[in-house]
């Protein structure tokens, strides 16, 4: 007998059950996307914090070492506190490169050369949820001073700025104490401080330096004092401009500084800092280049002075300013290192 084999014969997708898989997959994508960026907001805010915290390590060792808190700034053209941090958060290598003692624009090799410390992005000043190193470096960092010119010098970039308290006179990291100042000009001979402005002649040296503040001169105490934070950075200034230039120039003090709360200027301005939504009207929120805020879905991130890092709510209340009076909230009294108001935890 001869034997048949038989084939097995599948039938095919027909259309609508091609239609009801690809459907099915849409609504399986649908469910996990947003699992997957909570997934990825969690890690890159993780992440942020773990910044936060090794330069509030860096901000303490600093203080450990030299017996006060780094400045702000040494003083206008002259480096910032993410460049004395270095030597504290394992970058001594690159601080190597750095002669503190000349302004940002006089460092020693060559613009763009291999000796040069400028242009130079630091992992740990950099929050993923924004951006990474690769992003450049600043475009257009001259002195803002008259009577010396400078060439252009790029530099890097960071996420985070010191905070300035409400008037820059009042916070954790102030600028250098300018009585403490001792310059002199490129031939050794002594530089009165008494006249040491933005236009200082080219060759000047910032031979010593101290800060304005130490750990014991926090009187709110160091968990109620912000430190350093993310900074808000507008859309058209983004990855080089305006207020996103180095950090490490004091050129321009929205470069490496932010201030939160309420205060009436010299000029008796009005003036309110708050967190900067990412998402704000650029246009409608005044003082956004000089405001903190990041790109966390409610919160921003700051290091306190006591080390600790935390998110603040985006919505909290800097205050108001009301006849000529200053009515402080919440975010200006953690802004303040000697306010005499301790925050709690339930106002952020």
């Amino acid at each position: 007998m001869r034997c048949v084999r038989l084939r097995n014969r599948h039938s095919a997708f027909t259309l609508i059950e091609l239609l009801v898989v690809i459907a099915i997959i849409a609504v399986l994508i649908g469910l996990l996307l947003p699992a997957v960026q909570k997934v990825r907001e969690a890690a890159n805010r993780a992440s942020c914090s773990n910044n936060l915290k090794q330069i509030g390590l860096g901000v303490h060792n600093y203080h450990d070492a030299n017996r006060f808190l780094p400045p702000a700034q040494i003083r206008n053209e002259w480096v910032t506190w993410a460049v004395l941090l270095m030597p504290y958060i394992e970058q001594n290598a690159q601080y190597a490169k750095w002669d503190i003692t000349r302004r940002y624009s006089e460092q020693p090799g060559a613009i763009g050369s291999a000796a040069d410390p400028c242009p130079y992005n630091i992992k740990t000043y950099f929050c993923p949820g924004r951006r990474s190193t690769d992003v450049g470096f600043s475009v257009n960092d001259v002195p803002g001073g008259t009577g010396v010119t400078f060439p252009a010098r790029p530099g890097g970039l960071s996420d985070y700025a010191a905070s300035q308290g409400s008037d820059n006179n009042n916070a954790v990291l102030r600028n250098s104490d300018p009585g403490a100042i001792r310059a002199t000009l490129a031939d050794g001979t002594l530089y009165s401080t008494g006249n040491f402005a933005d236009n200082a002649p080219a060759g000047v040296k910032v031979v010593s330096f101290k800060g304005f503040t130490t750990l014991s001169t926090i009187e709110d105490g160091t968990s109620n004092t912000l430190m350093i934070g993310e900074k808000h950075v507008r859309p058209n200034s983004r990855d080089g401009r305006n207020e996103d230039r180095s950090v490490y120039s004091a050129n321009n003090a929205n470069n490496h500084s932010r201030n939160g709360g309420v205060n009436i200027n010299a000029d008796g301005v009005e003036q309110i800092f708050r967190i900067v939504p990412d998402e704000a009207d650029q246009t409608a929120t005044p003082l956004n280049n000089a405001s903190f805020g990041g790109p966390h879905s409610n919160v921003c991130m700051f290091v306190f002075a006591d080390g600790s890092v935390k998110g603040l709510n985006k919505s909290i209340s800097p205050g108001t300013i009301s006849g000529g009076r200053l009515n402080p909230g919440p975010f200006h009294y953690l802004n303040v290192r000697n306010d005499g108001v301790a925050v709690q935890a339930s106002d952020f």
